[in-house]
């Protein structure tokens, strides 16, 4: 816990694994600016990656404060603040302003611009605060992207991940249908009761010879991708000629396979990352996200574990361990 002058901060030193530092408590706010105590940090795939490599090549300095999502509450506003008081239930914005700049989650306290905080109603728990933006805002922005007719197909593979299971749940709510794939039979029933229309294993069903049937030779409206390697590959050719592939993740391979057949057919192939979403579109999310939350048509997003701050390695290798059950929090 935050004590007197003092808060904590992992931290660490270039070549250095992560530390808990003492760090200066902030004071009063700047005019325009609020002081959030961090209570609730998810650990996503994005963080260990990140600090693994910045480790291995040594650019991990002592100013990086790692966590790209949190939520807390207002403890300070500067002068001018209109929106938000001490006190309130807030979600900091950290991927653009402040991941960037080094000031991530893992800490007690972030100064913040009140623009960069989205206020939480009460109906909507810590635990889901917490995970409001990475998971959420991608599934709701690659969707849009898509833009799939209403009635038509979006086909995408890793469903069963907490992503997977967030773009199913907002497909169905948009008239969306889903086809998802997956390793694991086990997991078809549970993910068709969140609203999956199909879903096909890969590792033992023509899975390109029922997306033809499925949408009478056409193919799918678009895929979203999260394995890369040759699944990017099988994505592509269950897509309409003309249609989006937008691969997201590397759970297979830091390469991604594309037949000469569907660039021929004009597959648009690219890269998809949240960092690239635009201002309105992040206004936009920042105020539809939390309403589909209420509306219960997102859910609440499954915790495994929580860990004291100080006890971030631990919780860590719990991450790594359990990430397809759903997250591992820093709490406190």
């Amino acid at each position: 816990m935050a004590e007197g002058n003092f808060a904590r901060a992992v931290r660490g030193e270039a070549n250095q694994g992560p530390e808990l530092v003492k760090v200066p408590r902030p004071g009063a706010a700047e005019p325009g600016s609020v002081v959030v105590r961090i209570t609730a940090r998810p650990i996503h795939p994005f963080d260990l990656t990140t600090i693994k490599q910045s480790f291995s090549i040594g650019i991990f300095d002592k100013e990086f404060v790692p966590g790209i999502e949190g939520f807390g509450i207002v403890k300070e506003v500067g002068e001018g603040v209109r929106r938000v008081k001490k006190g309130d239930r807030v979600v900091p914005i950290f991927l653009w302003n402040y991941f960037y700049a080094k000031q991530g989650s893992w800490q007690d306290f972030i100064t913040v611009s009140e623009k960069d905080v989205i206020l939480m109603p009460h109906d909507i728990s810590d635990e889901d605060a917490a995970q409001l933006i990475i998971n959420p805002w991608t599934g709701y922005g690659l969707l849009k992207d898509i833009n799939a007719p209403e009635g038509s197909y979006v086909l995408q593979n890793g469903a069963g991940s907490a992503l997977g299971r967030i773009i199913i749940k907002l497909a169905k709510h948009w008239g969306i249908k889903t086809i998802n794939l997956v390793r694991r039979d086990e997991i078809k029933e549970e993910l068709k009761s969140i609203g999956a229309d199909e879903v096909f294993n890969v590792t033992k069903e023509d899975v390109a010879a029922k997306v033809k049937e499925l949408t009478n030779g056409a193919g799918v409206e678009g895929a979203i991708d999260m394995v890369a390697g040759s699944q990017t590959k099988l994505a592509a050719a269950c897509v309409k000629s003309g249609g989006k592939v937008f691969t997201i993740g590397n759970l297979e391979s830091w390469d991604s396979v594309i037949s000469v057949n569907d660039l021929a057919r004009k597959i648009s192939h690219s890269f998809w990352s949240l960092a690239a979403a635009s201002g309105a579109m992040q206004e936009l999310m920042a105020k539809e996200i939390p309403e589909l939350f209420q509306a219960k048509i997102i859910g609440s997003l499954p915790v495994v574990a929580k860990f004291p701050l100080e006890d971030y390695e631990t919780a860590m290798e719990q991450a790594e361990k359990q990430a397809r059950q759903g997250k591992v929090l820093l709490v406190g």
